[in-house]
């Protein structure tokens, strides 16, 4: 394989793509090096992707037979990228920074939300979690891969405002059971976990507050993909609650 020649991010992003990681964005290290100085990178590291998915691309197109792994999302994005690149780059002109999958990857510091703010997905939201123009409150980072070659870069997002900025009706406020959100301050996350883990809960499998925001809509998760995120995320919820005290 050519050492040097250029690894076309276009050509990254449309693979990706089609196994539902549809979002990607290319960084210099040279300026993240300015911009996010926690960023912990490889020394050799040349540039950075930034990988993620909107929508229910990933879900629809990732192999039933995952779910039987511990870690299902994550080893199948590895997978995805792993496929790709080694069919593009040399194999020790790029690593995986994140997720970290015991057994194949040990997750570097990573600011995520950083990177997505960079990258022009990410704008902050009364729920905590990123929001966009385009697909609202429905994507998620997936993968962080530092590169050691020479790219052609490929622009695949395009900046834009927050649209909570411009939210007259703020329904995401009102639909919350738990009364855990306010504007422009961070979650109260003891009433949303608290409220999360009651016996009678409706929030156990799902956020109705997520499900009100009208940003999106159409990215949004189908039922079953909600409950399955929210219900692996249950049992931290219930550690974080024992803990508290």
């Amino acid at each position: 394989m050519n050492r040097n020649k250029l690894l076309d991010i276009a050509a990254v992003q449309t693979e990706l793509a089609g196994n539902g990681l549809n979002l990607c964005k290319e960084f210099n290290s040279a300026d993240l090096a300015v911009s996010v100085p926690e960023l912990e990178l490889p020394g050799s590291c040349k540039h950075l992707l930034l990988i993620g998915s909107a929508g229910a691309d990933l879900w629809n197109a990732m192999p039933s037979d995952y779910f039987n792994r511990t870690h299902p999302v994550d080893e199948y994005s590895i997978d995805c990228i792993e496929s790709c690149l080694s069919n593009l780059v040399a194999s020790d002109q790029w690593s995986i920074l994140f997720p970290e999958v015991p057994g194949r990857h040990t997750e570097a510091v990573v600011p995520l939300q950083k990177l997505g703010a960079l990258a022009g997905w990410h704008h902050s939201s009364p729920l905590g979690i990123g929001i966009n123009a385009t697909h609202g409150l429905w994507f998620a980072y997936r993968a962080v891969v530092a590169l050691d070659s020479s790219v052609q870069t490929f622009e695949s997002f395009v900046a834009s405002e927050s649209p909570c900025l411009t939210c007259e009706t703020t329904p995401c406020l009102s639909h919350c059971p738990a009364d855990a959100l306010s504007f422009g301050q961070q979650p109260d996350l003891t009433a949303c976990v608290t409220h999360r883990v009651a016996d009678d809960s409706n929030c156990v499998s799902t956020c109705l507050a997520r499900l009100a925001c009208p940003v999106g809509t159409r990215f949004r998760y189908s039922e079953q993909q909600t409950a399955y995120f929210y219900n692996r995320s249950l049992a931290s919820a219930e550690r974080w609650i024992e803990n508290k005290d």
